[in-house]
């Protein structure tokens, strides 16, 4: 079970992130803006973002720029959905670690989901393997 935090304004497509993501045995907590979400992730502590790009008071790009910026989470996987087109986030190719296209199936959620997740716990086993070979 991993703690996955949503920032998305639409209400509807909250609630369907939260049935698909809960039915996978995740906990969720969403957040109906990027500003919103950057304060809950401290508390909440994610082990992953699913994030909107447009929404009012911090958009996606603000969101997933101010937690890579965070010195406590700046490996956090982030997961953008959007309909705007690929272009948009040229500028910043690192800044996601996957993109899903709108419209979107709760399959596709799912599968990128567990896939950020498993690379996540194969990164912090392969980081901490090394901290005790170089201790």
């Amino acid at each position: 079970m991993a703690r996955i935090l949503v920032a998305e304004d639409d209400l509807f497509i909250a609630l369907a992130y939260e049935a698909v993501l809960i039915a996978e045995g995740h906990e969720v907590h969403s957040c109906e803006n990027g500003k919103l979400a950057l304060a809950a992730s401290s508390e909440f502590q994610p082990d992953l973002l699913l994030t909107d790009l447009v929404m009012p008071a911090m958009t996606g790009i603000e969101l997933a720029r101010a937690l890579r910026g965070a010195p406590v989470r700046p490996d956090l996987p982030i997961v953008l959905v959007t309909a705007y087109p690929q272009e948009v986030l040229a500028a910043e190719p690192d800044l996601f670690d996957a993109v899903i296209r709108k419209p979107v199936s709760h399959e596709a959620v799912a599968a990128c989901v567990d896939e950020l997740l498993q690379d996540a716990g194969r990164r912090r086993a392969t980081a901490q393997a090394a901290k005790r070979v170089a201790e």
